[in-house]
């Protein structure tokens, strides 16, 4: 018989041959009519491979392509995340068979778990590899179209000075110093955070950034004003500063994340009542005002020493 049940296993199993070749999966359902249809048209699609020689691609040949030509973008790290929860649905599926109807189906599913921004940062992967997979490299006759929930526009938050300084009080020093240098400056989090020293201009107040960190591949000039110039005086001068980048934690540098969970319990310390972004803090310029800072001499501990 083409279709079985395992010992244990409430879903049908098919096996069959054709031209010779073996073929036997699951068919991931209980209910014998679905299976029935399932192995017709898995009959149907090998029959079609073997003679007529069709070509039929599977998602994870779309998706090592893909990765290959965009893996050394900057914004990889995001398409990664988006990549790892399709993968996790989508691994092992024909293209021809990503449709409108499963399209839906997944939003539905990813809907439930994230807001619907997130949903559109992870369907928007999607819906590149299928473009490609139809127009670039031939793997699909026509790609299907993948729709994007609209959004509103929301205006960044505005944080008074009152919670600023009471979140700074609450935050490691290297922390607490990066925040003090996105109030003063407005600069986003990577371009604090991979600030070098030799990119820093004390006596003329300013500050580079490069195009390789800034968002729109564009290199600017930040002027630092009194805030901004006593941050970044006190770690380029220290003895036991970083040899490269200004901030550094225990040595390492350059620091990769800034809202980790020292953040957060910071700002549950602080008595804010929601979680304040480091997005937050870079447009809240301004708000740092006359805040008394400390030697960050406990930052350049040895990571052994910390353990300690």
């Amino acid at each position: 018989m083409p279709l079985y049940k395992r010992p244990g296993s409430p879903y049908w199993q098919t096996r069959f041959r054709i031209a010779g070749r073996k073929v036997r999966c699951s068919t991931d359902t209980t209910e014998r009519a679905a299976a029935e249809e399932f192995e017709e048209q898995l009959r149907r699609r090998y029959w079609r491979q073997i003679k007529l020689g069709e070509k039929h691609y599977t998602w994870d040949q779309a998706v090592e392509r893909y990765t290959a030509e965009n893996s050394h973008l900057r914004g990889w790290e995001r398409s990664g995340r988006a990549l790892k929860w399709l993968n996790r649905l989508l691994r092992g599926a024909p293209l021809a068979e990503i449709d409108s109807t499963n399209i839906a189906k997944l939003r539905e599913i990813r809907r439930r778990q994230v807001g619907p921004a997130t949903v559109n940062g992870d369907f928007a992967e999607l819906r590149a590899i299928l473009n490609r997979a139809a127009i670039d490299w031939k793997m699909l006759d026509a790609a299907p179209r993948v729709p994007m929930y609209r959004l509103q526009k929301v205006e960044p938050r505005w944080e008074p000075r009152e919670r600023i300084h009471a979140l700074l009080g609450h935050l490691p020093p290297h922390s607490r110093d990066m925040a003090i240098l996105a109030c003063a400056t407005g600069m986003r989090r990577s371009e604090i955070t991979k600030l070098k020293r030799a990119h820093v201009d004390l006596k003329r107040a300013t500050a580079f950034v490069p195009a390789t960190n800034a968002k729109a591949n564009n290199s600017r000039v930040v002027p630092l004003n009194s805030d901004a110039l006593a941050v970044l005086a006190q770690w380029i001068e220290h003895p036991k500063h970083h040899a490269v980048y200004v901030f550094s934690f225990r040595g390492c540098a350059p620091i990769k994340q800034l809202c980790t969970k020292a953040w957060r319990r910071a700002c549950d310390a602080s008595g804010q009542g929601y979680q304040v972004s480091a997005s937050t803090i870079c447009v809240t310029p301004g708000q740092v005002g006359r805040y008394k800072l400390k030697r960050p001499s406990s930052i350049f501990r040895s990571s052994a020493a910390g353990r300690r």
